[in-house]
């Protein structure tokens, strides 16, 4: 399941955690600490409530984990000279399609802002980021004045 929830057990006990952080906070009660490595030998038992989101598989695992190492290789950054500044880039971008739905291709990023499509769907997908990003810090003003300051030149900087 991937909404965050756990999977629901047959029968309903109050007593026991029915959602992804209940679930995680009663292994930090349990072990004193929260780590991967925690998470994982926990939900190594098939009993345990996030046993079945994790792949057991070491075959099928292992190629996953490659595919991940993978995309972290094309997420690759650049430093490039943009007028007086130097700038951190990405070299790729993800390509979406004509629905928005990220095709898991990635295209030169210098080939991508030449394109009006994907130049236009890059643009809808930084705007969906500063959304979300918005939303994840909105309750930190002290992060929020930081923002504003970098965005207008310092004026809003918190002490």
């Amino acid at each position: 399941m991937t909404d965050g929830t756990a999977e629901p057990e047959e029968t309903v006990d109050p007593a026991t955690p029915n959602n992804l952080r209940d679930v995680l906070m009663v292994i930090r009660a349990k072990r004193g600490t929260l780590t991967a490595e925690v998470v994982v030998d926990e939900a190594r038992d098939p009993t345990h409530p996030l046993h079945h989101r994790f792949e057991w598989d070491d075959t099928e695992a292992a190629h996953r984990w490659r595919l991940h190492q993978a995309q972290q290789l094309l997420r690759v950054r650049y430093k490039v000279d943009v007028g007086d500044e130097r700038a951190d880039l990405r070299a790729f971008w993800v390509t979406r399609d004509a629905n928005g739905a990220p095709t898991s291709t990635y295209e030169p990023m210098e080939e991508v802002v030449l394109d009006d499509f994907q130049r236009e769907l890059m643009l809808r997908q930084m705007r969906r980021d500063w959304q979300t990003f918005k939303k994840r810090y909105a309750h930190m003003e002290e992060f929020v004045g930081e923002v504003l300051g970098d965005l207008d030149g310092g004026s809003h900087r918190a002490s």
